[in-house]
This record gives structure tokens, C-alpha cells and sequence, in this order.
């Protein structure tokens, strides 16, 4: 049986946010308190809309508004509810 890679994470704690540079890339992991409605925006080069939706998750004592946009996986975006837990990752 293969074992699965090894996960390097890039946690950083909420408190210290505010002092990363605005393109550092890091993962959360935290519960939803707030799951907004599903909306849709349009993309200003091509025209093409894109789902997306706010949810803001609890970490260590503070909220953090989180805006997410529709991937590969629908039935995960359209399935948040409060209480979940999350990890949010970053891309490169």
C-alpha cells in the first residue's frame, strides 16, 4: 500500500496576519461562524461570471472574513455550514 506525501503546512496565527506581506501564502485552519449566500461576479476581461461566497472562520479567539470562489470541487463550495471545520490553502 502507498503512503500518502507528507503535507508541509504554512500555518500562520490570525493575531499576526497583519504583519505578513500582502503575497505570502499560508493555510487556515479554523471553524465557520458565518456562511454568506452564494453570488456571482463578473469577470471584467472576459465577461464570464464566477461563483463566489463569503464565510468567516473562527481561529485562537478571532474571526477572519474569508472570500471564496468556486474551484474544481462545487459540492464542497456549495456545502459549507456553520460549525464546519476547514482548512483553507492557499495556491501557488
Amino acid at each position: 500500500m502507498a503512503l500518502l506525501p507528507q503535507l508541509e503546512l504554512r500555518s500562520a496565527k490570525l493575531a499576526s496576519l497583519y504583519l505578513l506581506a500582502d503575497d505570502t501564502e499560508f493555510d487556515l485552519l479554523g471553524i465557520v461562524t458565518f456562511v454568506g449566500r452564494i453570488e456571482r461576479q463578473r469577470n471584467a476581461v472576459s465577461n464570464k461570471f464566477y461563483r463566489c461566497r463569503w464565510i468567516r472562520v473562527y481561529h485562537s479567539g478571532i474571526e477572519l472574513d474569508v472570500q471564496l470562489y468556486s474551484n474544481s470541487q462545487p459540492a464542497a463550495f456549495e456545502s459549507f455550514d456553520v460549525g464546519d471545520m476547514v482548512q483553507l490553502s492557499t495556491t501557488d
